[in-house]
């Protein structure tokens, strides 16, 4: 792996991804607090979204408690742009995006990922304080589709290619197969 000698035991965004291209590894890798993988989605700007999503959920007593990230749906046709600049400078723009906004955007994992779901469990809720207790998990799966799909006619370009270029990795079980990241994490959440 090629993050690994440098970063742990723990696969990073860059060697996800190029496994992810020759179709090696594990097919689910799964990522706690303290991990790089983790930390990194932790601190990203999307995490504002999402917790303020889960807040809401908390104080409606919403029964579901999952939801999605969408960088489309979020940021737009520029954050798109953004990502794909990211991948042809290999990396240059996103780091120094980093760099300016203390992690916040731009990092390896943010960029591989994209978008992603989420699902919470609330461990503990104290309605006198505001403070809940809440157990977070993001997943994430690579796919061809996920990879090379436009931003317009989405319906029509996964039934007649992405789902197709999909099952017919998963057929070969070779490169650009499906793989799963799953990253979990607790923290505290003022619902005030």
């Amino acid at each position: 792996m090629l993050g690994a000698g440098v970063f742990g035991s723990k696969p990073d965004a860059i060697d996800l991804g190029s496994q992810w291209l020759l179709g090696k590894g594990n097919r689910t890798d799964t990522f706690t607090a303290g991990d790089k993988f983790t930390e990194h989605l932790r601190g990203d700007h999307s995490m504002d979204t999402v917790r303020g999503e889960i807040i809401a959920k908390i104080l409606r007593n919403d029964p579901v408690r999952s939801g999605g990230y969408s960088v489309l749906g979020q940021e737009g046709l520029g954050r798109l742009a953004s990502g794909l600049g990211d991948v042809l400078t290999l990396g240059w723009t996103a780091r120094n995006r980093n760099e300016r906004t203390n992690g916040r955007y731009g990092t390896s994992t943010s960029v591989f990922v994209g978008s992603y779901n989420y699902s919470y469990e609330v461990l503990s809720h104290d309605s006198a304080t505001g403070k809940a207790r809440v157990e977070i998990t993001i997943t994430n799966e690579t796919t061809i589709n996920s990879a090379v799909h436009p931003p317009f006619l989405r319906d029509q370009w996964d039934k007649y290619y992405g789902v197709p270029m999909n099952t017919l990795a998963e057929l070969v079980n070779g490169p650009m197969r499906k793989k799963t990241q799953k990253a979990t994490w607790t923290e505290e959440l003022n619902t005030r």
